[in-house]
């Protein structure tokens, strides 16, 4: 007897009908297509969950650069009112004392106005809390020391001490900031 490849939907003759030949192959099609419609489904949420991963990880490291900003700018301003002072000092020793400006005003609120829950992680958050106590304080640092350099006595001082202090922490709070963008943009 011949084979006639027309008379059954199998390539092989395992003895059943072409009808039954017919339900066996939709029901694996069947089968076949739910596994790739499940497959399909599987790999489009693996998609959005690293897309989403990957939105809320550029959202953190641009939180962290413009915190980053924020020292810098913080630690320019320190420099320029240690300066300032200096200069004062020196050269116009019986001026007025007392700020006429709140020079941390406008950051003192940015900084304040940055949640916690936005940064990436711990070294982030220990960060900002002390970027933070360190912009809150700064403002009364700079009066206290404003009103040290009445004293004659106390403007070596004030030069070599109280404002190296500010300057360090500022600058060390600059750098944090910066290593902390430099490993996160490494990521």
């Amino acid at each position: 007897m011949t084979y006639n490849v027309m008379e059954t939907c199998m390539l092989f003759d395992v003895g059943l009908k072409p009808s039954d030949c017919a339900s066996w192959v939709q029901a694996w099609g069947t089968v076949i297509a739910i596994l790739m419609s499940g497959l399909i489904a599987w790999l489009q949420i693996s998609a959005a969950k690293r897309s989403t991963l990957r939105a809320q990880r550029d959202r953190a490291v641009a939180m962290v650069e413009a915190v980053a900003e924020l020292a810098q700018s913080f630690a320019l301003q320190v420099n320029s009112l240690t300066a300032q002072l200096a200069i004062s000092a020196i050269y116009n020793p019986n001026r007025k004392r007392g700020w006429t400006f709140d020079p941390f005003r406008n950051l003192e609120a940015s900084v304040l106005a940055l949640q916690l829950h936005d940064l990436p992680d711990a070294e982030s958050v220990r960060l900002l809390i002390g970027f933070r106590n360190l912009v809150t304080t700064s403002d009364a640092a700079f009066k206290r020391l404003d009103a040290m350099m009445d004293d004659p006595d106390q403007v070596a001082a004030v030069n070599a001490g109280a404002v190296g202090h500010l300057v360090a922490a500022a600058e060390f709070n600059d750098q944090q900031w910066k290593s902390l963008v430099k490993r996160l943009s490494q990521k």
